[in-house]
């Protein structure tokens, strides 16, 4: 359904005040400019979007030293788990193993912090943690190429000493085993200053846990901070002197890590969001808006109002969903995402990767990023540069790559202040939209200048 709203805007140069001064005011500049037989009016108009449902398969994330690790069971969603590779290196220049050096100890403990919580009741459930080793190094590569697979994994032991149950508590705190740890007596000082080779030997580590009991829901996802943490390896040798003492190795963590997700809400990939529209955090079910659908509605309206397209200027066009507030659950809106901003499914096929990218519009200052407004209950994101784009696309010219993915965004500012956004892969959430039938549903808002000879 559509409706416009116009008024017209006449360009008239008035007189306010007459003023004796010795310099002539022509009030008559400019005026050979504008076309006597044109007529501009500013218009407004407004459309209902279809949208579908995809999930976003095998997405992973760089981060930056702030993975998750949790899993998650949900009567709506189903199952989804967090689990993250990451690299380990000496922080020394140089390692000095000494002679007969023992194995002593290694050690790691990690800040941790809940990032999302099914329910309160689930702040400090017992969860089964496991540290894998790596097979192959976390290249910078496989970031964004879904390429993280049970095959770059040790999955036949852990590499930690007993069982790992995790509460919750603001520390991770393991030990690693013996038989990994003497792993690294095996090597020249001459190798190990290699940072290529001791990756080549010592690809990293790999956190994970437990998927949720079937039947049973709740869950957990926490961040770990390894942002300045560091394994501690302890050992003997004998020095110079014949003396055997203790020495430390210091190892920093994550200095590259790959994230990775698995959601059972891909069941929902199209299904009707006639009545409601799901979505899921991270790699789980996501809106999409095809840009092939946008085209024909706007051509629709423009073909049944007599509107030639070239003949018009956007001057706004802004993307709303609708949200609903549950009365009896006042916190129903905490677990949805701070913003909600349309992006688009960038594919490299020569490098063989992929991501998801905000439009261009996010560029532009003083725009609607796509802010939750808890008093109007929408997401509101500025698309006009967009939908030109959009629509001076030719039918055959418009592919999947154009389609509109609504996903949560997040901001950095680097040291000169300038402001980069990206598709949110770090935190979880979950929020359910109001369907395509519903009174309050999607819909573009369209405002233009339409040019009448």
């Amino acid at each position: 359904m559509t409706k416009v709203r116009s008024f017209v805007g006449t360009f008239v140069a008035t007189a306010l005040f007459s003023i004796t001064s010795c310099i002539t005011i022509d009030n008559s500049i400019g005026g050979d400019l504008i076309p006597a037989n044109h007529i501009f009016t500013i218009e407004s108009a407004e459309f209902d979007i279809p949208v579908e449902l995809r999930a976003a398969d095998s997405l992973q994330a760089g981060t930056v030293g702030t993975p998750v690790v949790g899993a998650l069971n949900t009567s709506t969603y189903g199952k989804f788990r967090a689990s993250v590779g990451v690299s380990i290196v000496p922080v020394t220049d140089s390692i000095v193993w000494g002679k007969e050096p023992e194995f002593v100890s290694m050690t790691l403990s990690v800040p941790t912090s809940i990032t999302y919580c099914e329910s309160e009741d689930q702040s400090c459930i017992p969860q089964n943690l496991y540290v894998y080793a790596l097979k192959g190094p976390v290249d910078s590569t496989m970031r964004y190429s879904g390429s993280l697979k049970e095959e770059y994994c040790d999955f036949s032991k852990t590499v930690s000493k007993g069982n790992i149950v995790y509460t919750g508590d603001e520390f991770l705190s393991l030990q690693f085993t013996e038989e990994y740890g003497k792993q690294f007596f095996k090597y020249s000082m001459e190798m190990m200053d290699s940072t290529a080779f001791f990756l080549d030997k010592f690809p990293g580590l790999y956190f994970t846990c437990d998927e949720c009991d079937d039947g049973i829901l709740g869950g957990r996802l926490n961040t770990l901070t390894f942002s300045d943490t560091y394994a501690i390896l302890t050992y003997s040798s004998i020095d110079d002197d014949g003396f055997r003492s203790e020495k430390d190795v210091m190892f920093s963590i994550a200095d590259r890590s790959l994230s990775v997700y698995s959601s059972e809400s891909k069941k929902f990939e199209g299904t009707s969001t006639e009545d409601f529209i799901l979505s899921d955090g991270l790699t789980g079910i996501k809106p999409v808006v095809k840009a092939s659908a946008i085209k024909e509605a706007v051509k629709s309206w423009a073909d049944e109002k007599g509107i030639d397209l070239n003949s018009i200027l956007i001057n706004r066009a802004v993307i709303e969903f609708p949200i609903e507030y549950d009365k009896e659950n006042p916190d129903c809106l905490d677990k949805f995402p701070s913003h909600l901003f349309p992006c688009r499914f960038i594919e490299n096929t020569y490098y063989n990767y992929f991501y998801y990218e905000p439009v261009t519009d996010i560029k532009k200052s003083d725009i609607a990023l796509g802010e939750i407004d808890r008093s109007l209950l929408c997401y509101r994101a500025d698309i006009g540069s967009t939908l030109s784009e959009i629509l001076k696309k030719s039918d055959s010219e418009i592919t999947h790559h154009d389609d509109l993915w609504i996903m949560p965004i997040m901001a950095t500012t680097d040291e000169s202040n300038t402001t980069y956004y990206f598709a949110n892969y770090l935190n979880y959430y979950q929020c359910r939209l109001n369907g395509t039938k519903n009174e309050r549903r999607p819909k573009i808002y369209l405002t233009y200048t339409n040019v009448i000879e």
